[in-house]
């Protein structure tokens, strides 16, 4: 599975190095002031500019213009903003991580696909219990950090933050998987159906060697309990 990585407004992560490990190979950075149409911002800047003059909107159309079908997002402060909306829009992903984007308070409804959030216990406008409880799918405070923790904690290599990102994304790829298996056994069954050479048999013979093999197996089971 693909990641699809946005950063803040400050440009974390800047580059492919910096970006979590969480088992994927192809990692595809984007930096949230040239999805909004002013590469040349950054900070408070920026933050103006996303949220008072419409650059929000136009780095959600951006990144609405993306194939992100087998992509996981991963978005940090307002760049898991700009992710959230995007689905909302029509962004297909298969899951997202929002890592300190505190914006997603003002959401009021569970998207789609599966979300994780992140949030710095002393960050003071991270969203109550309540809003983790009815709109993320997972969600996870650590204690003691400020709202801008993961600029370090996702560089560590032994972090709880970049921990638990793995693990999300591990049950992202088990569930991708079985997914997988389920439809191309229910394309087999399909196929199956539809060719006229397959043979049927009858629900009341299957019924019957059902009866027979229970009937055999309890006569096994009274004979070894003598």
């Amino acid at each position: 599975m693909q990641h699809l990585v946005v950063s803040d407004i400050h440009g974390f992560p800047e580059t492919s190095a910096e970006l979590p490990d969480a088992g994927s190979s192809q990692r595809h950075g984007l930096q949230l002031a040239d999805l909004s149409g002013r590469s040349d911002l950054r900070g408070d800047a920026l933050h103006d500019h996303l949220f008072n003059q419409g650059g929000m909107s136009h780095a959600v159309r951006a990144l609405r213009e993306i194939d992100g079908r087998g992509c996981l997002g991963i978005g940090f402060s307002a760049g898991g903003t700009a992710l959230w909306n995007a689905v909302k829009e029509g962004l297909e992903l298969q899951a997202l991580i929002c890592v300190s984007s505190t914006r997603l308070r003002f959401e009021t409804s569970p998207l789609d696909i599966p979300t994780m959030v992140f949030w710095g216990e002393l960050d003071p406008y991270r969203p109550p219990e309540s809003w983790n409880n009815a709109v993320p799918t997972c969600w996870k405070t650590y204690a003691g950090k400020q709202h801008d923790f993961y600029r370090l904690d996702a560089l560590a290599a032994q972090s709880s933050l970049r921990s638990d990102i793995a693990a999300f994304v591990e049950g992202r790829h088990e569930a991708a998987e079985y997914d997988k298996w389920f439809r191309e056994q229910v394309g087999e069954a399909i196929r199956e159906a539809d060719d006229p050479n397959t043979v049927w048999i009858p629900n009341e013979v299957v019924k019957e060697q059902m009866a027979r093999e229970r009937a055999e197996l309890l006569a096994r089971l009274k004979a070894e309990a003598k």
